[in-house]
């Protein structure tokens, strides 16, 4: 029947785009782990490229980039990196003093839509409730149940208030922490330039030999670092 022979065709056609579709998807999920597998290898290796230049340069006081800045000239750049430290250190501290002393809100809560919806539902049966007391009295069921209405919508609307409030508490201690975490790092970061400028040397030698090493591990980082960003372009493109 031509009824059936198109439809098998075009059943087949489907399968055959589908299948098609699911092979080219399966190739690039490879290709993208591979990229990512690659990626994450190449960036270890890069920061242990970068890390080798500056120990290297730190170890035979080769403080900028041709090995010839004096050593004046580095303390001078050390003093003022350190300075900016120290001030980063301040101000991440201060921040974390003020956030630890600031008043926790407990009114946040009140402003959010399904507090507002209970409000309306708690005004509405407090109007139930008189209604029912003016008209039938304080025993008769409709009272009764208007008031159960009312406790119902009280309990929901402390509960909402009570987990508003639990909400607002953990952001704030998210809060704390990141501003821990922001103070500790510039604490660290002034602690390690202190190191460097108390153990910058008096003189700065120059060594050929530890200059031609010096720029042949930094055209290797460069290297890394250019290869490390082909790939990782061509994994954001894959992905």
């Amino acid at each position: 029947s031509p009824q059936r022979a198109a439809a098998l065709a075009n059943a087949t056609a489907e399968a055959y785009v589908e299948l098609q579709k699911e092979r080219k998807r399966a190739a690039t999920q490879a290709a993208t782990d591979l990229l990512r597998r690659r990626v994450d290898a190449m960036a270890g290796e890069l920061r242990q490229a970068e890390g080798d230049v500056q120990r290297f340069r730190i170890a035979n006081n080769l403080m900028s980039i041709n090995g010839t800045t004096l050593a004046e000239q580095s303390a001078a750049q050390l003093s003022d990196q350190l300075a900016m430290a120290r001030a980063q250190e301040r101000a991440a501290l201060g921040r974390l003093a003020a956030a630890s002393g600031a008043p926790v809100a407990t009114d946040t809560a009140n402003t959010q839509y399904s507090l507002g919806s209970l409000r309306t539902q708690q005004a509405t049966a407090m109007q139930d409730m008189s209604a029912a007391q003016s008209r039938y009295g304080p025993r008769h069921p409709n009272y009764l149940a208007a008031q159960q209405r009312l406790n119902e919508i009280n309990a929901a609307i402390d509960a909402e208030t009570q987990r508003a409030r639990a909400a607002v508490g953990a952001e704030r201690q998210q809060q704390l922490s990141d501003l821990r975490a922001q103070a500790a790092a510039a604490s660290n970061n002034r602690r390690s330039l202190e190191g460097s400028a108390g153990a910058n040397s008096a003189g700065l030698a120059r060594n050929s030999r530890a200059s031609t090493a010096l720029a042949e591990l930094e055209r290797r980082a460069q290297a890394l670092r250019a290869t490390y960003e082909t790939y990782l372009n061509r994994y954001q493109q894959t992905v």
